[in-house]
């Protein structure tokens, strides 16, 4: 018997050890009494240390042997616990493991375990793939871009990911767990649906439909759904994908409308379209790509390149490369390659395609376009280098480019001589320091510009800098950073010479203010003008009343004096009213053709009165002589009013001197004061040693009634009037005055070629007459005046009181009527249709005008004509009667050549 146990031992043990996992039996107290040979290989020990003792404890990590423990007390009285713990080894070591253990039964009762520790860390490891497999998988179907649901066969939704959801209006995916497909199928499609649904059910494969739903929201939408037979948690269930295609149903409606516009597109590119099939033909060519290829039609290309690899590439492996990329990526962007024309020259060309693909996924055909890049191939392989590139871009800035890393230049471009007079080698290494004008500066810019870097890519501001030669310039300083951040301190800097810029920009500002006082001199113009027709009216009447009443007086009746006192006031008043017409330029002047020297000698005596003794009057005239298209008074006035100012300015004497000669007006002239047409001028300049002006009187001087003498010594319209007039004359003036150091005018008047006319005095006769004269005037006082004043004289009158009324004055009595006197604006009929009515009834019948309006409203009533006779109000009577007597015995019948 005792022969027998020992054998079953020894084969238990034998056995044991063969076994490739850990044996062991324990008593009742926990200690080790048997371990097979794996056991010590897997823990560690030798069996030395497992015959000196060893507790089961010890296998165990230390949060876990009370329980171990416990367990092992549970076994032993007979329950079977197939339990999981963490093994521990000796060198520390743990792994994942179940112990399957029985009780040991000696006489009858439990006396320890035997059992098997079996290593689970491979299923371990599989269980937290699967999870994490599991979670990766839930992952995915909810964020999923289409719809995913799965039903049971009534349609019952078992499962609804995010996107089913969002699909149909749900707030979140178990919200439609209790629902139905019937409850969002659009009733069109619900009996379709199911059928579907029956058939994935009876394994008659799957399906691929479009139905309508409708939402939550009553928003009605297509889909696309495929459905597939699976089994979940041990029954059958179907499940279902579907895509919002409510977009690609209206774009296919959208789609089959523009068909024939995009095909048209297609024939009329200018650039190469293509579709080729992926075996090397090309299934149809554009008009542009076949020229561009050298065929004379798309037809020609597609039959005359059958295989692309080889007849069409100059490298058939490019296609097959160029394929490739499509079958990987499905699209090329830029695909560049060489490739032979129908005349077998080579060009290079850009291809854009992409692969267009069944609902399998198989290619069909690549679709694309195609464009001629040789001579970009032909630019860029003349750079032999991107350093080449790189110093040709720097060196084509005209502007100082300059890289910076801590304020130190490591690089500068060519154009830094330019701005800063430095080579590139003499800065590379300096600190910018050298740029600036001092060290305050030079740290103010560093302030400026490296904090506002840290936060921004690029930066710029004006600065002030200093070249070599130690000149002062502006710069407009434009800097980035190099890199993400500025932890290298690295820079680039251009500065642009911005000095002559800012220069012009003061120039513009000044010109500015020049033209703003021009539009004030023509606003104040229009304002005198408006008011010059009454005046005249009104002192045509006084003028010539008190000629009349001072006629029919003694020379020694007392009262004669206040007559003369009257026509001297309003003699006064005709100068005032002509003064504000001149300065508003409103004033009827006859431009004639005389040398500049005629016009000064001819005021010159009169100018050595006005000047007080200790005033030396100089002129000089260049011998160029230039002629001028003038009206002598007005040039008179204009060097009466000159020099009046000069003496004014001169109260201690000095020297007037007016100089002329011939000039030229340029484009840096009309550049710099901002006004003048090119061209050649007489330059009249007056200047005097007086006290001169600031800057603040020179911007006012042409100002209407602006004065700096005292009340009562001055009006103020000098100036103005001379502006006035030299406007009129199609010229130019401007003034130079420093205070203490004199005044000089500048007055440019255009010359002409013209033959010069003599200044002469007219005879003045005052004869009367017998002839009949009609008078069209709407002015009663006028009028009247003009009738007493012709009937004294002999001639008889007849009275129109407008323009209407004139002309049937004229039909009465034509033939007896040898003179019209017409004003320019009547009521009615003006006089210039007046005039044409008469000469339509009587053409040789004589005609003179008088108005007392402004220049640019006799233009408007055509008054500007050469034929026609003008004499501008107020008239005295001398002057009525010398110009009717004129009128009358001129072989014109216009009234011209008295």
């Amino acid at each position: 018997m005792k022969d027998t146990n020992y054998s079953t031992e020894n084969r238990f043990k034998e056995l044991a050890d063969l076994l490739p996992q850990t044996v062991f039996e324990i008593d009742g107290t926990g200690r080790l009494t048997y371990v097979n040979q794996f056991a010590l290989e897997k823990f560690g020990y030798t069996l030395e240390e497992f015959e000196k003792g060893l507790s089961s404890s010890q296998m165990f990590v230390p949060e876990q042997r009370e329980l171990a423990l416990e367990n092992v007390k549970v076994s032993v009285l007979g329950k079977r616990l197939g339990l999981e713990y963490t093994m521990l080894c000796k060198d520390g070591s743990t792994f994942p493991a179940i112990i399957h253990s029985s009780p040991v039964i000696r006489n009858g009762c439990p006396v320890g375990l035997r059992g098997i520790i079996v290593d689970i860390s491979e299923r371990k490891k599989i269980e937290n793939t699967l999870q994490q497999n599991e979670q990766l998988l839930r992952s995915l179907v909810d964020n999923m871009l289409d719809a995913t649901l799965i039903l049971d066969w009534n349609g019952n939704v078992l499962f609804a990911n995010n996107a089913a959801a969002k699909l149909v209006d749900l707030d979140a995916p178990a919200d439609g767990k209790d629902l139905n497909i019937r409850d969002f199928l659009h009733p069109e499609h619900t009996q379709t649906a199911f059928e579907h649904l029956d058939r994935v059910n009876d394994n008659k494969g799957g399906f691929l439909w479009q139905y309508r739903i409708i939402t939550r929201k009553s928003r009605e939408k297509w889909v696309e759904s495929l459905g597939t037979k699976i089994q979940l948690n041990g029954t059958s269930a179907n499940i279902v994908n579907l895509r919002d295609i409510t977009e690609r149903k209206q774009a296919e409606e959208t789609l089959k409308e523009t068909v024939d516009k995009y095909r048209n597109i297609f024939e009329n590119a200018v650039e190469g379209i293509f579709q080729s099939a992926p075996e090397g033909r090309f299934i149809d060519v554009n008009p542009a790509l076949a020229q561009m290829m050298g065929f004379r039609s798309p037809e020609e290309m597609i039959q005359g390149f059958t295989d692309i690899a080889h007849q069409h590439y100059v490298k058939p492996e490019e296609r097959s490369r160029y394929g490739a990329l499509l079958e990987r990526d499905g699209v090329v962007k830029g695909f560049e390659t060489e490739v032979y024309r129908k005349d077998k020259k080579s060009i290079w060309i850009s291809i854009n395609a992409r692969a267009v693909r069944d609902k399998s996924g198989n290619v069909l055909y690549y679709e694309g376009t195609v464009e001629n890049i040789t001579e970009r191939k032909q630019f860029a392989d003349s750079l032999t280098s991107l350093e080449e590139l790189e110093s040709s871009i720097l060196s084509a800035i005209p502007h100082a480019v300059i890289g910076l890393k801590a304020r130190s230049i490591i690089f500068a471009n060519d154009s830094v001589e330019a701005v800063f007079g430095w080579t590139p080698q003499e800065l590379v290494g300096r600190n910018t320091r050298i740029l600036y004008r001092s060290d305050e500066e030079y740290e103010e810019i560093g302030k400026h510009f490296y904090p506002v870097l840290e936060n921004q890519r690029f930066h710029r501001e004006v600065f002030n800098c200093r070249r070599k030669d130690g000149k002062d310039i502006v710069c407009m300083v434009s800097s980035a950073r190099i890199g993400s951040d500025l932890t290298d301190k690295k820079i680039v800097a251009i500065y642009e010479d911005i000095t002559e810029r800012k220069r012009t920009e003061l120039e513009k500002g000044h010109l500015e203010a020049q033209l703003r006082q021009a539009q004030k001199m023509e606003a104040i113009g229009q304002l005198a003008g408006g008011v010059a027709h009454d005046f005249n009216n009104i002192l045509t009447a006084v003028i010539g009343y008190g000629n009349l009443l001072k006629a029919k007086m003694a020379q020694d009746d007392p009262l004669r004096t206040y007559v003369e006192h009257i026509l001297a006031s309003s003699g006064k008043a005709v100068n005032l009213t002509q003064s504000i017409l001149a300065f508003g330029r409103k004033q009827i002047i006859e431009l004639r053709p005389y040398k500049i020297s005629t016009l000064i000698k001819n005021v010159e005596k009169l100018l050595t009165r006005l000047l007080t003794e200790d005033i030396e009057l100089l002129t000089f005239i260049s011998a160029s002589d230039p002629t001028i298209l003038a009206d002598p008074t007005q040039i008179d006035q204009i060097l009466i009013n000159l020099a009046t100012n000069a003496r004014d300015a001169m109260p201690n004497g000095g020297h007037l001197k007016i100089e002329a000669k011939l000039a030229e007006i340029n484009h840096a002239f009309v550049a710099s004061y901002g006004y003048g047409e090119v061209g050649k001028y007489a330059l009249i300049s007056v200047s005097d040693t007086g006290m001169g002006m600031d800057t603040a009187t020179k911007e006012k001087i042409f100002d209407p009634f602006f004065t700096t003498k005292e009340v009562g010594k001055g009006t103020g319209l000098g100036l103005s009037i001379v502006y006035g007039i030299v406007k009129q004359h199609n010229g130019y003036i401007n003034v130079e005055s420093e205070l203490g150091r004199g005044t000089t005018f500048h007055i440019y008047l255009p010359i002409v070629k013209m033959k010069e006319e003599k200044i002469e005095s007219e005879a003045i006769s005052t004869r009367g007459g017998s002839e009949t004269i009609l008078i069209g005037e709407d002015n009663a006082s006028v009028r009247q005046l003009a009738k007493e004043v012709l009937e004294q004289f002999g001639y008889s009158v007849i009275e129109a009181r407008d323009g209407e009324d004139a002309i049937g004055k004229f039909e009465q009595s034509a033939n007896n009527i040898d003179l019209v006197i017409l004003d320019v604006v009547m009521p009615k009929k003006n006089g210039r249709e007046v005039y044409e009515a008469i000469k339509m009834i009587k053409p040789q019948t004589k005609v003179f005008f008088m108005s007392g309006y402004t220049a640019d409203i006799l233009s408007d009533k055509g008054m500007h004509e050469e034929k026609l006779d003008y004499t501008p109000k107020p008239i005295s009577p001398q002057e009525l009667l010398v110009k009717v007597r004129a009128v009358l015995d001129s072989k014109s019948s216009y009234g011209k050549g008295q």
